[in-house]
């Protein structure tokens, strides 16, 4: 049994569902019409996050974790941003356990040491100004007004993201950002399971990335989201939750 703490709901097959920073599992919420249909939708709060607040881990540790859901069976997975970077890495480390697999907003990391070690240091600088003030509210403010993220508005759940803790999310940026993530790129031919990987057409960042990764997987397909950006399935949980309802219905 996973450590991790997970909202079930619906009945069939499971797909399990990581969400990406500063979020919980309730984020799924707008697309569990579609993701429940005829399945079960797992929900992970992913350590620092929601119910998994007190555990500490790295993405490594955070992976096999989500690997253990696979306890009656293989999974389908899908994941955003932090999620998809974990969903990644549990589909490398433990390919028996995964049926399908669905990114989305993902990177196999950085592949530069130089640019890396730099996003390691801005996100422990960050974790260390988050839990000196102690200020989510204010934290959340700065982060969900980037450019990433400035068109969410409301669909960006902001009473959700303040179920979580500073201590958390600090703990989740030093120890499972992207700058602690070894790039995995030449890993890619190794996952054989169908992958589905969606980017929104607005953050071109992530379509390259996106369009990258298809590229080095041997059996993915590539779902670009017209008029959105990063969080794509916030900002169009009806077209997203529609497209990978289909793509796992259609695919084996």
């Amino acid at each position: 049994m996973s450590s991790l703490a997970v909202t079930s709901l619906g009945t069939g097959p499971r797909l399990v569902a990581l969400h990406g920073f500063t979020q919980d599992a309730s984020l799924w919420a707008p697309l569990a019409p579609w993701l429940t249909r005829d399945r079960e939708l797992c929900s992970v709060d992913l350590p620092g996050h929601g119910k998994s607040t007190g555990l500490s881990m790295d993405l490594a540790q955070a992976a096999d974790a989500v690997a253990q859901l696979a306890e009656t069976g293989p999974i389908d997975l899908v994941g955003y941003s932090l999620g998809a970077r974990v969903a990644l890495l549990s589909a490398l480390a433990h390919p028996k356990d995964l049926r399908r697999l669905v990114l989305i907003s993902g990177t196999a990391g950085i592949d530069d040491q130089d640019e890396r070690m730099l996003r390691r240091h801005s996100d422990e600088a960050l974790a260390d100004d988050l839990e000196a003030s102690g200020d989510l509210a204010g934290f959340l403010d700065n982060w969900l007004a980037t450019p990433m993220f400035a068109a969410l508005g409301d669909a960006a759940g902001l009473e959700a993201r303040l179920s979580n803790t500073p201590h958390g999310l600090a703990d989740s940026l030093r120890r499972m950002g992207t700058g602690t993530m070894t790039p995995c790129w030449e890993s890619l031919a190794n996952v054989s399971i169908p992958v589905l990987v969606l980017a929104g057409s607005q953050d071109t960042k992530f379509v390259n990335l996106a369009e990258r990764m298809v590229a080095g997987l041997p059996n993915a397909e590539l779902a670009v989201i017209a008029g959105v950006g990063h969080a794509c399935h916030l900002e169009a949980p009806e077209r997203v939750g529609a497209l990978i309802d289909e793509w796992l219905s259609s695919t084996n």
